[in-house]
């Protein structure tokens, strides 16, 4: 394994052909720590492996995305031919900087679709096509692929050796919506990493920490837009994953689904002692932003200020102020991706995003990262469901025959 793997500082190592960039800055004080960009790069060179095997046929990626993962996907196959890439995401359910991020790489193979629904809806539709399509090149970016799992299980080795000395035990907190990430933690635990506890952070959309207290899943609920909207998710897909884990009985697993689909709910009681389920409301996220600022020094998005004040509540529920554990949150979007939220919490509610990005530059002294420099802005396509299902059909046929 170490053969080719140059100093984790200089970030880049390479096994075989897959290639992984770590970038993890880490600030904190006393048992608290943040961690921010915590991984980029390839998931895998899917360009090598094709060539390798003498596949010549175009692969179609489709996935849908609450923000983040479509313009990372679409980054990370930039100018790859041999892809074409469909990306759903729910209208007005990302940020305008994520929105804009995503229509940047819009064209003749890179098609970018608003859909008319939230994000479970999108999810839904990939999921039924998958099941529709019998096509061995159709593949996904989002974490219902596995590809997308193992690269995070690295950086929670890498967090862990940052921070904590051999076989300290260490607990970590990740703002969850999809519960792809901390699924990664859970993996990450279970090969031999010292994880006390997986906190897992939700806002008021709070479906995980109802079933992780209760065994009881249930989305017989109102759907919530909120200011950490990539945590907007009702039906959490990786939850299924540790299902498995913890079953080992697809049969089981399958009648939970079908419970799932029609009756809108399931309960199952596992042995869930290394989670935590903890949530927040809007306002607590708020105030955990300006918080943060005011003892770090530090400038989190909303989704990291959830993971902050599902620490704090852990804290105070389990009376553990004097607790010596050390913690983890991970950070898991820039500031700047939601600036106009953030500047509220300093008190400036600006109309146009640049003002609040510049106020978050200036004033706050957060550093604009590239990706975000010199975006356009470009017409997005809005479609329903059953047009977006017809639509990607469509290009799929398309690719097929060409």
């Amino acid at each position: 394994m170490a053969r080719g793997i140059t100093d984790l500082h200089g970030n880049k190592f390479k096994v075989g052909d897959y290639k992984l960039c770590l970038n993890i800055p880490i600030t904190g004080k006393g048992n608290l720590v943040f961690t921010r960009d915590l991984i980029s790069g390839e998931p895998f060179n899917l360009s090598v492996s094709k060539k390798k095997n003498n596949i010549n046929e175009k692969t179609i990626i489709l996935t849908a995305t609450s923000g983040d993962t479509g313009s990372a996907a679409l980054a990370g196959f930039e100018g790859k031919e041999d892809v074409e890439m469909i990306v759903l995401y729910p209208n007005q359910g990302v940020s305008e900087i994520q929105e804009k991020q995503m229509l940047q790489y819009e064209s003749k193979t890179r098609h970018i679709y608003a859909v008319e629904g939230n994000f479970d809806d999108c999810q839904n539709l990939v999921k039924k096509i998958f099941s529709e399509e019998n096509n061995k090149n159709l593949s996904s970016a989002n974490s219902i692929n596995i590809g997308r799992l193992i690269p995070q299980i690295v950086y929670y080795f890498y967090a862990y050796f940052r921070i904590a000395r051999k076989k300290e035990k260490i607990n970590v907190v990740v703002p969850t919506g999809n519960f792809g990430d901390i699924l990664a933690g859970y993996i990450a635990k279970e090969m031999g990493l010292p994880i006390e506890k997986l906190i897992c952070a939700s806002n008021q959309n709070n479906v995980l920490e109802d079933f992780i207290r209760t065994g009881v899943y249930d989305i017989n609920r109102p759907f919530k837009k909120s200011i950490s909207p990539s945590m907007d998710i009702l039906i959490s897909s990786n939850l299924e994953r540790l299902l498995y884990y913890k079953l080992k009985d697809c049969k089981v697993i399958k009648e939970l689904m079908s419970d799932l689909k029609n009756k809108k709910v399931y309960e199952v009681h596992l042995d869930m002692d290394e989670f935590v389920g903890e949530s927040i409301s809007e306002l607590e996220t708020f105030s955990g932003i300006r918080s943060v600022y005011d003892y770090y020094d530090y400038v989190i998005d909303p989704h990291t200020s959830v993971a902050y004040g599902s620490f704090r509540k852990y804290q105070t529920e389990h009376n553990r102020e004097k607790n010596k554990v050390k913690t983890l949150i991970l950070s898991t979007a820039h500031p700047m991706k939601f600036s106009k939220t953030v500047s509220k919490v300093f008190g400036f509610d600006f109309e146009d995003e640049n003002e609040a990005i510049d106020f978050l530059e200036k004033e706050l002294k957060v550093k604009k990262p590239e990706q975000l420099k010199n975006l356009k802005e470009n017409k997005k396509t809005i479609l329903s469901i059953d047009d977006a299902s017809k639509k990607i059909k469509s290009i799929i046929k398309e690719c097929n025959n060409g």
